[in-house]
């Protein structure tokens, strides 16, 4: 494709334009005045043609009024042209559906490109935590992440909150063990609420012997040596634990 071609020196560029100045008036006599803007290219270009693409009956230029004849001459001084590539639209997404604190989680870039994807915590946003499109951490606290991606002048930026839940401190005891006799195990655990869901399995072997809140009860048939009374404890939004006291 070749560059637009002018009739003369004084002649608009006859053709419509991809982008305009959206600035209003540009009146500024002494410093820079930035014009910027998108444009989704459609097909390979070779050249980029600034000016006024409009006649003098469509162009208004500071007190003048359109169609009026304006005798200064105005001239503008260009430079710094240049033109990036915008960063492709990406966004985040993180691995593990439910969090407990003190978890492992990985948060993915998707569909993006490359690995310069610049992370930073909210909580303290002026030091970078991380470079690149996955990021794996222990979840301590709830947290914001911005994710930033520069290409030239062109940022793209998205963020992700994250919010562990505490992670319940299970621990209980139960009363002395006789044959026929009912055994209670009573929950000492910390962080439960009215949400958490207890399976009890009195002999490690997958099948809940009890599913009560806080406590449970079991009468042994016959004398011997167990393997184990386990606790599965979950909470709505927070992944299954469990613990064991072995006999």
């Amino acid at each position: 494709m070749q560059p637009l071609p002018l009739s003369d020196n004084t002649s608009n560029i006859a053709v419509l334009p991809q982008l305009y100045n959206t600035y209003d008036f540009i009146e500024e006599g002494d410093g820079w005045v930035t014009v910027s803007g998108e444009v989704l290219a459609i097909q390979p270009y070779n050249y980029l043609s600034l000016g006024n693409f409009f006649d003098n009956a469509s162009t208004t230029g500071g007190a003048s009024i359109p169609g009026t004849p304006f005798d200064a001459q105005v001239y503008y001084f260009i430079d710094e042209v240049r033109v990036d590539l915008i960063p492709p639209a990406f966004t985040l997404e993180i691995m593990q559906n439910a969090l407990c604190t003190g978890d492992t989680v990985t948060i993915d870039v998707v569909n993006g490109s490359g690995e310069d994807y610049v992370w930073y915590a909210a909580s303290q946003p002026e030091v970078a935590v991380h470079i690149g499109s996955s990021y794996t951490f222990a979840a301590e606290q709830p947290e914001t992440f911005i994710v930033s991606k520069l290409s030239g002048v062109c940022t793209t930026q998205r963020s992700i909150s994250i919010n562990p839940s505490f992670t319940p401190q299970i621990e209980f005891t139960a009363t002395s063990a006789c044959v026929n006799n009912p055994i209670y195990f009573f929950d000492k655990s910390q962080g439960i609420t009215s949400q958490s869901h207890y399976e009890w399995d009195i002999f490690d072997d997958g099948t809940i012997e009890d599913t009560t809140l806080n406590a449970a009860v079991y009468t042994f048939e016959q004398a011997g040596t167990y393997p184990g009374v386990c606790v599965f404890l979950m909470k709505i939004i927070a992944s299954a634990r469990r613990w064991c006291m072995w006999q």
